[in-house]
């Protein structure tokens, strides 16, 4: 552990250890129950977050419904794509306690969370939500109006018409310097792939 490049049988200890430690938290949430769940989703620890979010979308708890919600917008991004991977399991069991709570996400001065949100929504009711996508790409805040281009409309309304004119305008009048930098690396790692 104190030599990150030492070796045993060939293997670099930093992987085994990563491994060991990764064996444990499943372990660990293997056996942790729905009324246990919080204190995991709330762990210092990123990657117990991020299995523990995994766990509540095994057990369909709505309980955690909000703190999932919080997570969306994790500083983390295994635990945002895990948290929303939980809630569109919830929404499977309990689509109003989502749909009741979308404005309230979407509304959220929290790009992170609004993005997520709107991801999610598009993967449960796209036609409901797109008009919601293409009001996010009005948004004052570039990180939303990029999520909202990059996360959903990109996935989930690629051959839509009304999101192609959409995204048309979006790109024509976007002007913030980040997000058009970000967008052309995106687009160039996109033509580097096989």
């Amino acid at each position: 552990r104190r030599d990150p490049k030492a070796q045993s049988n060939s293997e670099p200890i930093e992987q085994i250890i990563r491994r060991t430690l990764d064996v444990r938290r499943q372990q660990l949430l293997q056996s942790a129950s729905g009324e246990s769940l919080g204190r995991f989703l709330t762990s210092n620890d990123a990657s117990l977050r991020a299995e523990a979010c995994v766990r509540a979308a095994e057990l369909k708890d709505p309980r955690w419904i909000e703190l999932l919600a919080e997570l969306l917008d994790d500083d983390t991004e295994i635990v945002r794509h895990n948290a929303d991977y939980a809630l569109y399991q919830l929404a499977k069991a309990y689509p109003d306690a989502m749909q009741v709570r979308r404005d309230e996400w979407l509304a959220a001065d929290r790009p992170l969370l609004q993005g997520r949100a709107l991801n999610l929504f598009a993967d449960l009711w796209p036609e409901d939500t797109l008009p919601l996508v293409q009001r996010a790409l009005h948004s004052p805040n570039p990180t939303l109006r990029y999520l909202a281009k990059t996360m959903v409309l990109d996935r989930y309304y690629k051959s839509n018409p009304v999101a192609a004119r959409a995204q048309a305008e979006y790109l024509s009048q976007e002007k913030d310097p980040f997000v058009l930098a970000r967008l052309d690396y995106d687009r160039r790692r996109e033509r580097a792939l096989p």
